[in-house]
């Protein structure tokens, strides 16, 4: 497997400097990943108000992305606009910082998550590392979110799976070393190598908290004939300026990888003299197996990741020990056998190989997603007040609520139906909750106002996976795409062939959207639909069909529709073969009458479906109207050369029509304009081909006159179509599902979602039926507590005009008092100043105490009433919000179980 075959791209998110971190872990990782996909490298660099930009690395395929520390909303839209620029719709997320990036992590859904757990952020240090409990508390939470894990040694694995709580997939894939490189340079460098007057014990990387400067102090007054070499950004602080003060000291400062390579390859011991606790145990150094690269020996404090290499690699824990095995090693320092055993530990640590390791491990936790089955909450938004008379959109929606995996919600999506403004909207709907949104082609968004404006810019707003379905797409095609434009669908189901797509939808314009192909409807759900079809013996028509005339925008394919009635009507008037055409628009047959007229007939006609004339800007039907202004008496075929020859066909949307599988289920012949029909059907196995130019009319018509010709042809088209279920709603509902479960790699925390049920009269009252319960078949308590009816939710309504409360969960209490508010305040601060873990252990209590609320055994011990005495200290409105937390935390860990 490649890394391209699941993602295309690879957004780092880090607490980086690229410039002044030369050579470190995040710069190993993103040129690797450079060479396969490209890589944003995101920064913030502590800054609050950064400019939004985009800079080229000197790394090919690589560049570098500046933004705030701590997103806002306008951050991730920014970030987001330029995934949609470059084209990437499956980003590998690679996450480093856990605290800065939670906003744009939420709203890229379709990213697989990864953590690359450098350090350990949940193991307490001996006071050098101030500050922590926030990250630690947020790596905890990003534990919990991502769908792969990368510990740099086993110590920091062991920690993040027992005290953090991930239990997905992970590896351990050590830090390495830039073997090749630092191997390269050291033997170039060999014979220019200078000479210090002492020898030196170097120390490069970062100077700051973790340095021991008491163990530093003292080795440096233990060994005055030695030169203590540091390279590398330093802090300021006391003690290392009074580091700096000693006569053997010398501080070269941050230097170019090449520089502190040659700094290097001119000493004599690397060292490592760390402050010694369970943190710097359990972490592995980069500089470790770059000293060893370089050819240095090496004196370190104990660290565990160290101890395989203990020959190369000494452990020291006090400031004589580090001296004594410093003078003890250097006399290794160009020895060629301590030399080659140095260059086969270095190249045993190479940051290619190690980078091999991940990604085997990455790709095959991506498998495994893959493969696995999610239910996604779908909302799909529709329109319910012109579109649902035609069957097939009734049939193309209900379908999804009949086979889907998913939990789907309809949605109604017009002006007419929410009769609100935009604003008001907005506050009405919140469609966060779902994982998925959909847009439904009888919203159509080739008419300029049919889709509701405040629910578009909720759809603008949404994180999740945007979906469009879309047909008669050559009608209004750039009012449509300016809705694209705006509404950034991740996935589009097209009627548009692919060879056409660049033209219709051109990359350029978008690059992150995928066009999948489909169907204008499929094989008939109604069950009595065979009760319309007579036997063979009884269609006394030979020929049964209702067509129309399409305005001439449509071109030859709709023209079609038109003249295969009227010549074949005049061929069968000529010849006295019993027939009922009609073209006129007054003649058209509608609901199971037309059913009772398919299936009365022995045949009936077809061409096919769509236009191939796109009149984009609707520019030529302008045109057309004038010609027939000024000639009401123009033909088509006028018409057709004038204004349509230079657009016709050139995109070929030749569709099979629904009416084709109505056909089929009522075993009525097909009789058809050759064509290709979708691939679904073929001729002379599913119907009976007809010439444009009708010269084989003879043929056709002895054919249709054949019972055992027709009986064949019936039963093998509906064995084909029809009962092998390739074109049943079934099947396309599973492949949609599919479709969805592919592309959205994490889905929506569990919510269950409530609501009441009212009862309306015919004289437009209304009254309540029941209470606010849980939509769907659910398991345990209700999650307020009890079932509530509107009047008592009402007591916890949002504020008014507040949609940021609504997502935040925000509540006004009515009559209770500003003091008993800030009380609840300054408790509700109190909490989250606890540590995470705490508050899991508190919850789990309160569920424990829940649970056993109604055991006779529990009943009355003297936990149970000194936990009733101090509940009821609390106001009623806090018991409330406590109850509902703990309840709904019970229920969220059942739905992930």
């Amino acid at each position: 497997m490649n890394l391209t075959d699941h993602f295309d791209a690879v957004v780092m998110l880090t607490w980086s400097d690229w410039k002044n971190e030369p050579r470190s872990n995040r710069y190993h990782y993103a040129t690797r990943f450079a060479r396969e996909l490209p890589v944003l490298f995101l920064q913030h660099l502590y800054k609050k108000e950064t400019d939004f930009s985009v800079l080229p690395s000197e790394v090919q395929n690589l560049d570098l992305v500046h933004v705030n520390c701590g997103l806002n909303e306008r951050d991730v839209m920014d970030i987001k606009s330029l995934l949609v620029a470059r084209g990437i719709k499956r980003p590998l997320l690679w996450i480093y910082d856990s605290l800065n990036y939670q906003p744009l992590i939420d709203a890229l859904p379709n990213a697989f998550r990864v953590y690359h757990a450098t350090e350990d952020y949940l193991t307490k240090t001996q006071g050098w590392n101030q500050g922590m409990e926030a990250t630690g508390q947020s790596v905890v939470r990003m534990l919990a979110q991502v769908d792969y894990m990368v510990a740099c040694t086993p110590g920091v694995a062991n920690s993040y799976l027992t005290t953090g709580g991930y239990s997905g997939p992970y590896s351990v894939i050590e830090n390495g070393c830039d073997a090749e490189y630092f191997l390269e340079f050291a033997e170039a460098h060999a014979q220019e190598r200078t000479r210090s007057s002492l020898p030196v014990a170097i120390f490069q990387g970062g100077i700051n908290q973790r340095l021991d400067y008491d163990l530093i102090a003292e080795l440096v007054r233990l060994m005055p004939d030695w030169e203590f070499r540091f390279c590398g950004a330093a802090v300021e602080s006391e003690a290392w300026s009074e580091l700096l003060k000693q006569r053997n000291v010398r501080y070269v400062g941050a230097l170019p990888p090449e520089e502190f390579a040659r700094h290097m390859c001119d000493s004599t011991v690397g060292i490592i003299p760390y402050i010694q606790d369970q943190w710097i145990r359990n972490s592995l150094p980069l500089k470790a197996y770059e000293y060893v690269a370089c050819g240095l020996p090496v004196v370190t404090v104990p660290i565990t990741a160290l101890e395989r290499d203990a020959d190369l690699i000494v452990p020291a824990t006090t400031a004589k020990e580090f001296a004594d095995s410093i003078r003890s090693v250097a006399t290794s320092r160009f020895e060629a056998a301590s030399l080659e055993a140095r260059r086969r530990a270095a190249l045993a640590t190479s940051y290619n190989k190690r980078f091999a390791m991940m990604r085997e491990g990455l790709l095959e936790a991506r498998a495994v997603l893959s493969n696995s089955r999610k239910r996604l909450h779908v909302a799909m938004l529709y329109d319910c007040m012109i579109s649902m008379h035609v069957s097939t959109i009734r049939e193309h929606l209900a379908a999804f609520d009949r086979y889907s995996h998913h939990v789907v919600t309809y949605i109604p999506a017009t002006p007419e139906f929410w009769k609100r403004s935009a604003e008001e909207i907005s506050e009405l709907v919140d469609l966060s909750v779902f994982d998925v949104a959909v847009i439904h082609f009888s919203t159509r968004l080739s008419v300029r106002e049919h889709f509701d404006e405040g629910l578009a810019r909720e759809f603008e707003r949404f994180c999740g996976l945007k979906v469009l379905f879309i047909q008669d797409e050559y009608e209004g095609t750039e009012v449509a795409r300016s809705w694209m434009d705006r509404l950034k669908f991740d996935l589009i189901y097209t009627c548009v062939p692919r060879d056409g797509l660049e033209y219709v939808y051109p990359p350029y314009r978008f690059p992150a959207t995928e066009f999948l192909p489909t169907l204008t409807g499929y094989v008939p759900e109604d069950l009595t639909l065979e009760k319309y079809a007579q036997p063979l013996m009884d269609r006394e028509l030979l020929i049964a069909y209702r067509g129309r005339k399409l305005p001439a925008v449509y071109g030859e394919l709709g023209f079609e529709k038109y003249r295969i009635g009227v010549e074949m009507k005049i061929i069968a008037g000529m010849r006295g073969i019993p027939v009922d055409i009609e073209v006129d628009d007054a003649k058209r047959i509608y609901g199971s009458a037309w059913y009772e007229f398919l299936g009365s007939a022995r045949a009936t006609l077809g061409t096919e479906s769509g236009a191939n004339v796109f009149d984009f800007d609707g520019s030529l039907r302008g045109e057309i109207a004038r010609l027939q202004a000024a000639d009401p008496d123009i033909t088509f075929e006028e018409i057709s050369a004038k204004v349509l020859t230079l657009h016709d066909g050139r995109v070929k949307m030749n569709q099979i029509s629904p009416k084709v599988f109505e056909a089929i289920r009522l075993r009525t012949v097909l009789v058809l304009f050759e064509g290709s029909y979708s691939g679904v059907v073929r001729p002379d196995e599913h119907y009976i081909p007809l010439k444009k130019d009708f010269s084989n009319i003879d043929e056709v018509l002895a054919k249709i006159q054949d019972d055992d010709f027709v009986l064949d042809l019936t039963r093998r088209a509906y064995e084909d179509i029809v009962a092998s279920g390739k074109f049943s709603y079934r099947t396309f509902v599973e492949g949609v599902d599919s479709d969805f479960e592919r592309r959205v790699i994490v889905r929506k925390a569990p919510r269950l979602l409530i609501g009441p049920l009212l009862s309306v009269a015919q004289d437009g009252s209304f009254k309540s039926v029941l209470p606010a319960l849980p939509l769907g078949i659910v398991a345990g308590a209700h999650p307020l507590g009890c079932p509530m009816s509107l009047s008592e939710m009402a007591e916890l309504r949002q504020p008014p005009h507040s949609s940021a409360a609504l997502r935040s969960g925000a509540f006004a209490i009515p009559g209770v008092s500003g003091r008993s508010m800030r009380l609840y305040r300054i408790a509700r601060s109190i909490w989250h100043c606890l540590p995470v873990l705490l508050r899991g252990k508190l919850i789990g209590v309160a569920g424990w105490v829940l649970q056993r609320k109604d055991s006779a055994r529990h009943r009355n011990g003297f936990l149970m009433r000194t936990a009733r005495r101090g509940w009821h200290l609390f106001p009623s409105f806090v018991r409330i919000r406590l109850a509902r937390f703990v309840e709904s935390n019970r229920m969220s860990k059942r739905t992930d179980s």
